[in-house]
């Protein structure tokens, strides 16, 4: 409850002495709001996440390392692939 006061006051303050940085806040606000309600931003977060997981945990392996610059690969959009 305390950090929602302080939030609430940092807004407050934001809003009346910088202008500027309050309209820079709302639309990184709005921006991630886009992001947060599209599937596809969700799908390419996990697979990013996933990708980083895995070659943490495999990185010794030949054949996991062709199996997720395959996937990373095929995952792409047509015009960004190699």
């Amino acid at each position: 409850m305390k950090n929602l006061k302080y939030l609430a006051l940092y807004s407050k303050q934001t809003q009346t002495q910088n202008p500027d940085r309050w309209q820079k806040l709302r639309h990184q606000m709005t921006i991630l709001k886009q992001q947060f309600l599209n599937p596809d931003h969700h799908a390419q977060t996990i697979k990013a996440t996933l990708v980083e997981v895995t070659k943490v945990k495999w990185e010794e392996s030949l054949m996991v390392k062709a199996i997720v610059t395959y996937l990373d690969k095929f995952s792409e959009t047509p015009d960004k692939g190699a």
